[in-house]
């Protein structure tokens, strides 16, 4: 077997881990319906495409509802989280994306940034969308639970979420 076969296996596993820990997080956070969306969402005929092009600022393109979502967080103070941010961290990527990846929380480096996922764990989610996806980063869409650091990185807390 491959080296190459090996780390996808791994990486594969760690992912499925990563992935039930998360559920079982939103399980004990009282979530417990996501619904499927009933169709893909339409793609304006206007939307540009490629890296770097999608803006949420941009009225042209993206989805209304997260616009709306990023317009009433405004420069949000709701939880404590908001005293010790620099910047409040949203999302990058393409808004009307198929796919999202969400994190806990941002980090320093995306506190200073305000782009969620700058740092190493962020290079590590771009290549595997890109290596093992085969999708290009700028077409999904990057988040987080909250918007604004938590203290040492530590979990965000449920009221927090």
């Amino acid at each position: 077997m491959s080296d190459e076969v090996i780390l996808r296996r791994a990486t594969a596993a760690q992912i499925a881990r990563e992935t039930r820990r998360h559920l079982a997080w939103l399980r004990d956070a009282g979530v417990r319906d996501i619904p499927a969306p009933s169709a893909p969402p339409e793609r304006p005929a206007q939307m540009p495409r490629g890296p770097g092009r999608y803006s949420l600022e941009d009225r042209g393109c993206g989805s209304p509802s997260l616009l709306a979502v990023r317009e009433e967080l405004g420069e949000c103070t709701r939880c404590k989280l908001a005293r010790g941010r620099t910047k409040l961290v949203f999302g990058v990527g393409n808004p009307n994306a198929e796919l999202m990846f969400v994190g806990e929380g941002p980090g320093e480096q995306e506190d200073l940034s305000g782009r969620p996922f700058v740092g190493r764990a962020g290079q590590l989610l771009r290549r595997m969308i890109r290596e093992e996806l085969g999708l290009d980063p700028a077409e999904v869409f990057i988040a987080n639970i909250v918007k604004c650091r938590p203290p040492g990185n530590r979990t965000p807390e449920r009221e927090e979420c």
